[in-house]
């Protein structure tokens, strides 16, 4: 004779584990504050090496949300799986490089200005000329410029997103002063630059003095040909003499 065998289930406990990965750009955000609801339950906990596991029991729906400071808010809401939450920034970086002619410039003062706030930041570039500026606020217009005695300024708008950080090249160009140079007589080789005047010397090379000339390179204009000379700054552009070309 076979007696039934009655089973009677009661205090049940059902085990669900949830793996949440809090990534940005394949790396993991450690110390994000992570929530998660489920059956009128709320577990908090901190995100470490970007992964927490959670037991979310036989909850058919739960609600996650994480923060962290500098990333925007991030949450989920749907059946109980496995996430991976990809965290947005509020901010982006502005890097680059400055360089003359190819080669980089020590202690050179960039600057950065929030065209929307007005707010300036500055930062001297290191002997490789890199400069960076972090925690710039995303999606806000800004100027990048860099200023250097004799050169032509260089500005340039830039506006951050959460994606991609701005990476810059800055080749500065010296300036240039154009004076046009007129050969009045081939004989007598009188010259005339700007309103200043000088005669050829034996050699056959004319000069002028400019007492006042505060630039870097000058361009000489003759009967359309056009030569480079550069100013020699140890003598701070005072009473520079500058060789002009025969025609």
């Amino acid at each position: 004779m076979i007696l039934p065998i009655f089973c009677i289930l009661s205090n049940l406990s059902y085990s669900k584990v949830i793996n949440i990965a809090l990534m940005y750009r394949g790396k993991p955000v450690d110390g994000a504050d992570v929530g998660v609801k489920f059956n009128d339950k709320e577990i908090s906990t901190s995100s470490n090496e970007g992964l927490i596991k959670v037991d979310v029991e036989d909850a058919e729906m739960i609600l996650v949300k994480a923060i962290k400071e500098g990333y925007g808010y991030k949450g989920y809401i749907g059946k109980p799986r496995d996430l991976n939450l990809e965290m947005k920034p509020k901010y982006a970086a502005v890097t680059g490089r400055v360089a003359i002619r190819g080669t980089p410039i020590r202690d050179q003062k960039v600057t950065l200005e929030n065209l929307w706030t007005k707010e300036q930041y500055e930062y001297s570039t290191n002997s490789n000329g890199n400069f960076v500026f972090e925690r710039i606020p995303i999606k806000q217009s800004h100027i990048l410029r860099v200023l250097r005695e004799g050169y032509l300024p260089f500005e340039k708008e830039v506006t951050l997103n959460s994606e991609t950080d701005s990476e810059n090249e800055i080749y500065l160009n010296e300036k240039e002063y154009i004076i046009n140079v007129k050969v009045k007589n081939s004989k007598n080789r009188f010259i005339f630059i700007e309103g200043i005047s000088a005669e050829l010397d034996e050699t056959g090379i004319g000069t002028a003095i400019l007492s006042d000339f505060m630039e870097d390179r000058v361009k000489i204009i003759i009967d359309g040909k056009e030569f480079i000379e550069d100013v020699d700054k140890s003598k701070r552009f005072q009473n520079f003499v500058i060789s002009v070309p025969q025609s």
